[in-house]
Order: structure tokens, then C-alpha cells, then sequence
């Protein structure tokens, strides 16, 4: 179970993998949160408005999208609903998994499981924030 493209996002875009995986974890100061398969926080980019990726060039090199290969599998971890993952095209290849239709990214600045520092950042053309279980953005009181 391979996820190069789910680490913390640094370098180039790899390959996409043929299967991964999407948990449900902790985050520190924002409660349970959609991770990838080595426990860094999956976001959502409101811009997407659930129906492509928008992100691409300069901004997926900071906010790297979670990839899998067109024919690959996704997984729902303990916590995730499985009936809320898919995949919408990738412009730069392969396809981004989406949870309720939003396409998930990784932020570069996290260095390790568990933090997200990009939660609530207005980077790259608007507004991110990670994923909770639900489906829903984790939106803090005020924002958005």
C-alpha cells in the first residue's frame, strides 16, 4: 500500500497510486479529520465548489492533490463513510479522491501527522480547510 502522493506533498507529483487509503483522526485544535494513509490532514479548497480541481500548477505544489490512478481503489478507514468517496479528473493526471464530492489535497507545510497548519488559510486563491467525517468543511464560527 504504496501513497507517495499522500505524504506531506513535497516534491514533484508522483505517480498515482493504485490504491489508497482515507482515515479519520484527531487534529490538533480543529477535532477528528479526514487524513491520508500516513496521518497528514486531507483538505478542501472552497473554490473546488464540489465539482473539479481547481487547483493546479503553483498551487498544487503547495496544496499537493491526493491522487489515485484512474483505475485504482479507495479506501475508507475506521470513520469514513464510504459511500462519500469518489474521484473527479486531475488535471495533471490521474484522478483526485473527493470526499462529498470535494476533491481532498495534503498541505507542505505540515511536517508531521496529525497538525494541520494550512486549516483555515486563504492561500492560492481562497479559503482552506480540512475534512471532518461528515463530509463537511470544518469551517471555524465566522469564517468561510
Amino acid at each position: 500500500m504504496v501513497s507517495l502522493a499522500t505524504g506531506c506533498g513535497h516534491g514533484s507529483h508522483p505517480t498515482a497510486p493504485d490504491r489508497v487509503t482515507v482515515d479519520a483522526r484527531p487534529i490538533a485544535g480543529v477535532g477528528t479529520a479526514l487524513v491520508n494513509d500516513m496521518g497528514f490532514a486531507l483538505y478542501m479548497f472552497l473554490p473546488d465548489r464540489q465539482t473539479r480541481v481547481t487547483c493546479t500548477g503553483t498551487c498544487a505544489g503547495v496544496w499537493p492533490p491526493l491522487l489515485v490512478s484512474p483505475t485504482g481503489r479507495i479506501v475508507a478507514g475506521p470513520g469514513v463513510n464510504p459511500a462519500l468517496l469518489g474521484r473527479v479528473p486531475n488535471p495533471g493526471g490521474g484522478d483526485v479522491v473527493t470526499y462529498n464530492r470535494w476533491p481532498l489535497y495534503t498541505y507542505v507545510s505540515d511536517t508531521a501527522p496529525g497538525e494541520a497548519t494550512g486549516q483555515a488559510l486563504n492561500l492560492n486563491g481562497g479559503p482552506w480547510y480540512v475534512i471532518r467525517p461528515s463530509g463537511a468543511p470544518a469551517i471555524p464560527a465566522g469564517g468561510g
